[in-house]
């Protein structure tokens, strides 16, 4: 006499089934509708997606899409922090952060970039010198 709950050999057991989606699929889930969007009056779409290095809403910026390896830069307590996630074993996320200047930060940002998405290597660079820039302290007028 079987119990309802029992299992044997011949039963078939509950398995987690995780479902892979290739990126192109995923950016044509979310491009037209996702919380980081940002529409204009003038009908420009914008992302506030984190990765995301220039807030073009493409594929080829997309952090939400390209699973794979993002790169993203922002700005945190003062410093210009560099963010790569790649996917080999896992996501793994590493974060450096850059105080000296605008020129240290780019250098960085490019030789991050490169390592996993070289199509990013100006964006990250542009990103970095801009932040850089608007993190230094202004001059006083004499």
């Amino acid at each position: 006499p079987r119990q309802q709950g029992d299992l044997n050999s011949n039963s078939t057991e509950n398995i987690e089934t995780v479902v892979i989606m290739s990126s192109a699929l995923i950016w044509e889930l979310v491009k037209r509708n996702n919380c980081y969007l940002q529409k204009n009056l003038n009908r420009t779409v914008w992302s506030k997606e984190p990765c995301n290095l220039t807030g073009k809403n493409s594929y080829k910026y997309s952090g939400l899409a390209n699973r794979g390896a993002n790169v993203g830069v922002v700005e945190q307590d003062g410093a210009v922090a560099i963010t790569l996630a790649s996917k080999k074993n896992g996501i793994k996320t590493q974060k450096t952060a850059v105080k000296k200047n605008a020129r240290r930060a780019a250098h960085a940002a490019g030789a991050v970039a490169s390592k996993v998405r070289p199509d990013l290597v100006k964006a990250a660079k542009a990103k970095a010198s801009a932040l850089s820039r608007g993190l230094r302290a202004r001059k006083a007028l004499a």
